[in-house]
């Protein structure tokens, strides 16, 4: 195929990141005026959307629909769903015009979670009655999750594709700073590891930041 053939995407396959009420879900949720949505929400923010619908369009509320994921859904319950999206899109049946899942940090600590209950001991250490989190668990959330977005969310053609991630400040000492210097805010980062931190905006063809000014 000559890239002179190419037509560009209709369609977003977009992250959105912001602090916490920096208006991402309240964006996505306007995404229904053009037709139907679902949410996927692991973080309760279904529940913000509702005080935001006094400032959409009203079909933006008749449009959503959502299901509510909690820690211990981990990959199997988002998994199973997605994959009937993906096949009514195959067979273009899909009735959805936008998917948003919400949000990618609290969806990657179901998956850590989930290691501790799946991973036969193998890395797990406890602490009392607390899991202590180690490289099997991160790697497991970070296949859990490229499983998600490439066996699921980009396999759904014709369909806007939504995940949000919180952002948090980042800490640490300014180049240059004495050893006895205090940390200071020095950037943002995602509300995710390090590693799924570096890797997981790659998956996605757009990032939106949002920010709120107080």
């Amino acid at each position: 195929m000559k890239a002179t053939d190419m037509r560009p995407e209709k369609n977003i396959v977009g992250m959105f990141v912001g602090k916490a009420g920096s208006g991402k879900s309240t964006a996505i949720a306007s995404f229904a005026e053009a037709g139907p949505m679902h949410f996927m929400d692991f973080d309760r923010r279904i529940n913000g959307i509702y005080h935001a619908f006094q400032y959409l369009p009203p079909e933006c509320r008749a449009n959503i629909e959502y299901t509510q994921y909690n820690i211990k859904s981990g990959f199997k319950e988002p998994a199973e769903q997605l994959g009937i999206w993906v096949e009514e899109s195959k067979q273009r049946k899909l009735k959805i015009a936008t998917i948003a899942l919400e949000s990618a940090g609290i969806m990657a600590n179901s998956f850590i979670d989930e290691y501790s209950r799946v991973g036969q001991g193998k890395g797990v250490r406890q602490l009392g009655e607390v899991d202590m989190t180690g490289p099997m668990h991160y790697g497991y959330a970070s296949r859990a999750f490229h499983k998600i977005v490439y066996g699921g969310l980009r396999e759904i053609r014709n369909c806007n594709v939504i995940v949000s991630c919180w952002t948090m400040d980042r800490w640490g000492k300014r180049e240059g700073a004495a050893d006895y210097a205090d940390n200071e805010v020095i950037g943002t980062k995602l509300n995710l590891t390090d590693k799924l931190s570096e890797e997981i905006p790659g998956y996605f063809d757009e990032i939106y930041e949002f920010d709120k000014q107080v």
